[in-house]
């Protein structure tokens, strides 16, 4: 591939590209084997022992750095990654991790300062944003050795993160969150038969799941396992979701993201749709007209909000269908009692070519801040982490953890593969800080609001405004 040089991308070169295969043709791109004969045409450096150190939120330092062997067939993984990068290019990884509000109040005084605080900063995709529009990260068009062609970086990140020849926060897959932290649906195989559901499977891969069979396949499965004669979380439901960043998926399911670029390629603002208003009553019905859904805005998880109300319920064998995202079939659903398949979200309707999904905003993302001094060696590690990651630790967690240990069956793995293929990353939703349009379905479902014209009237200037604000980032005349 010839999409960047040793200054750094061509971003109307990698845009433009398709995914090519870069396997060898008579691999399957599955294949371990095969990965490994994939080069990440890097040079050969010698760094002098030099350290590199990297930023993360605490909850996914094994993802990133691992001082030990533990036994753990990824945690394992991503260490013997590590050790492989030290001894190649002869570095030192090191890392500094905490809560993402305290690593975004540390790069921001250092930046400030001008002090070197790390090579390489893991933050929360959702809220990474804000830091950039502070003026505080660095172009990654101007990293020497970032091939944003190579299978290793996630493809709609590149083609809607990128503006105006530059993108301040990437996903590759060194970020393993951004794969697991995926919506998508799961449903109980064993009650499904009790219905007469026998292929979901089939049903998915004929493109007619959609919005309007959900409702129809969960709308007369209630029990009333209490006997209280009052529907509570103690009765047996056909449908369930938490009513936070599960409902705000639904946008991308449905081909509708907040964000999308116009023929110039400036990211305008595209919520408002011909169907956004059919969107939103469909999904209230879904969520409170529908005899067969439960959705309760008082259920309290283990935040302390209503957090986790689906995966709770499906844990326990009290729900047939219910919004999760993939590390749930690894992290809660081991010990689930019946078989269960693993689909996307569905379509909104039969003519919508493809089943999409996004990942929820706790996922981790690469940025670097802006006085970043040694982009030489912070590209050739950088991509060395994203392209070894490819091709060890993501088959390990993807195939061994979800398609092994996770997935029930052969044909749930066909689903994950589908599911990952329709990812959506959309600058509307990496930009939105609180204060764009992202959560647009959260607040009208929350609301019972099926008022979507009066909302968007109501918010469109200062949603505007903000994204304005944003653009302007991108903008500016420097690099």
């Amino acid at each position: 591939m010839s999409a960047c040089s040793q200054t750094g991308n061509d971003p109307e070169s990698v845009t433009k590209l398709e995914e090519t295969s870069l396997l060898p043709e008579e691999e399957n791109i599955d294949s371990l084997a095969a990965r490994q004969l994939v080069s990440d045409g890097l040079p050969a450096k010698d760094f002098g022992g030099d350290r590199f150190l990297i930023a993360t939120q605490t909850r996914m330092i094994d993802d990133v750095y691992v001082e030990n062997l533990t036994g753990d067939v990824i945690i394992d993984t991503v260490y013997a990654r590590n050790m492989a990068i030290e001894d190649r290019f002869n570095v030192k990884f090191s890392s500094i991790d905490g809560i993402y509000t305290q690593l975004n109040s540390m790069l921001e005084k250092a930046v400030l300062a001008n002090d070197d605080f790390c090579d390489l900063f893991f933050g929360q995709a959702y809220y990474t944003c804000g830091i950039a529009m502070k003026d505080l990260l660095l172009n990654w068009y101007l990293v020497p050795h970032i091939n944003f062609a190579q299978p290793w970086w996630a493809r709609s990140s590149v083609d809607d993160l990128t503006y105006n020849n530059k993108a301040f926060i990437v996903i590759g897959d060194f970020s393993l969150s951004a794969m697991y932290a995926t919506y998508c649906m799961y449903y109980d195989k064993v009650v499904a038969e009790d219905y007469g559901i026998t292929d979901m499977y089939g049903t998915v891969s004929e493109g007619k799941w959609t919005i309007d069979k959900l409702s129809e396949l969960t709308k007369d499965v209630y029990r009333d396992l209490n006997g209280d004669g009052v529907k509570d979380i103690g009765d047996y439901y056909g449908f369930a979701t938490d009513p936070w960043s599960n409902i705000s998926a639904y946008l991308y399911a449905f081909d509708n993201p907040v964000m999308s670029k116009d023929s110039a390629g400036v990211p305008r603002l595209a919520v408002k749709t011909d169907k956004i208003n059919s969107i939103v009553d469909k999904l209230r019905d879904l969520c409170y007209e529908n005899a067969g859904s439960y959705f309760d805005m008082s259920y309290k998880g283990a935040h302390g909000y209503a957090e986790g109300l689906s995966q709770d319920m499906f844990q326990k064998g009290s729900v047939l269908f219910a919004n999760g995202y993939l590390q749930m079939s690894v992290s809660h659903f081991r010990n689930v009692e019946n078989e269960y398949g693993i689909i996307p979200y569905p379509k909104w309707n039969e003519a919508q070519p493809n089943y999409h999904s996004n990942a929820d905003g706790f996922h981790g993302i690469l940025a670097l801040p802006k006085n970043a001094v040694d982009l030489d060696k912070i590209g050739v590690i950088t991509e060395a982490l994203c392209a070894e990651s490819w091709k060890s630790v993501l088959p390990k967690y993807y195939d061994v953890a979800l398609k092994v240990k996770g997935a029930r069956d052969e044909e749930s793995i066909a689903m994950i593969d589908l599911i990952m293929d329709g990812r959506v990353f959309d600058f509307g939703y990496f930009y939105d800080n609180d204060r764009g349009m992202a959560g647009v379905l959260v607040q009208m479902i929350q609301n019972r609001n099926t008022g979507f014209e009066t909302y968007y009237a109501a918010n469109e200037g200062k949603v505007m405004a903000h994204y304005n604000s944003v653009l302007e980032i991108f903008e500016k005349g420097d690099s």
